[in-house]
């Protein structure tokens, strides 16, 4: 096997409709959650059957109002969540985070909070991946000198 972008197996919506279209390959379809003035929406999990050896994240999503949004990413590695990264970001295309201790990761997850200070803001999360390598379910083949 070789790295790879890879699509999630499963999630835990957290009040986010749509859930299955942030990892569905399809950049037209979306996840979708809101957060009030200065505030954050609850994290999407989403969860691989095979762990994978995980080195980065990748995003994207669309918001309603501009203000200054920032994310949120972390990855389920080695048995406890990771931060990936906190802070401000592109939006409406394709932005990638590496991860800082790689490791054998399970979920991902990902929140997205309002910074202004004024308005509620509605977002789009259109893709959520990983890359690495899946480890597969089949033990690796021993081999014997004789």
């Amino acid at each position: 096997m070789s790295e790879e972008w890879l699509l999630a197996d499963s999630n835990v919506p957290n009040g986010w409709s749509d859930p299955e279209n942030a990892y569905d390959g399809d950049e037209d379809t979306y996840a979708q959650n809101s957060a009030g003035p200065m505030a954050w929406t609850s994290f999407i999990e989403l969860y691989y059957d095979i762990p994978l050896w995980c080195t980065k994240l990748r995003y994207w999503y669309n918001w309603s109002y501009d203000s200054n949004n920032y994310v949120d990413l972390d990855a389920y590695i080695d048995g406890a969540w990771q931060n990936v990264y906190q802070g401000s970001s592109t939006w409406g295309c394709w932005a990638e985070r590496n991860v800082p201790t790689p490791g054998m990761c399970t979920a991902i997850r990902v929140r997205l909070q309002n910074r202004n200070g004024m308005f509620s803001n509605t977002y789009e999360l259109r893709e959520y991946q990983a890359y690495g390598e899946q480890q597969g379910t089949e033990p690796e083949p021993y081999g014997f000198v004789m």
